[in-house]
């Protein structure tokens, strides 16, 4: 059914993803040749080396998400949805901290970093939630036998 708790939750991540796309998740100062002081936000929209990767897990990420909602019927392909969702949501954190680290200027992390992290908690109280679906249906079929 698609009007259960787990879909609240996956809901939130889309719309956290797609605030994720749009909110820095790192600041970075660079000095230029002058010797002035620019800091410039970064986000997913960059072109800068990781941004590409970063989109794609972003959109991979959402995807996961949508695919999660929309199988409903079948709650084993569920469950691995919205366990491949914890992993695309923990390897997007990763990859924005590394990119932003690991590029020209001081790195400091803003608050648009922790989105995909809280994404993964959502993923893993959806996952619970349609655990629970498939051992009450399970408790029912016995009771129906």
């Amino acid at each position: 059914m698609i009007q259960r708790k787990q879909t609240i939750w996956l809901l939130s991540v889309i719309v956290l993803i797609i605030v994720s796309a749009f909110i820095p998740y790192a600041h970075k100062s660079l000095i230029d040749a002058y010797g002035k002081a620019s800091l410039i936000s970064v986000t997913t929209k960059d072109s800068e080396f990781g941004a590409m990767y970063i989109s794609l897990i972003t959109a991979a990420t959402l995807v996961m998400a949508l695919l999660c909602i929309f199988s409903f019927k079948n709650r084993k392909i569920q469950k691995i949805f919205a366990l491949v969702g914890v992993v695309f949501s923990i390897g997007l954190a990763i990859l924005e901290f590394t990119v932003g680290s690991f590029s020209n200027g001081n790195f400091a992390i803003t608050f648009g970093i922790a989105l995909p992290i809280i994404c993964s908690f959502l993923f893993i109280k959806a996952y619970a939630d349609i655990n629970a679906d498939d051992k009450l249906v399970r408790s029912i079929d016995r009771l129906r036998d």
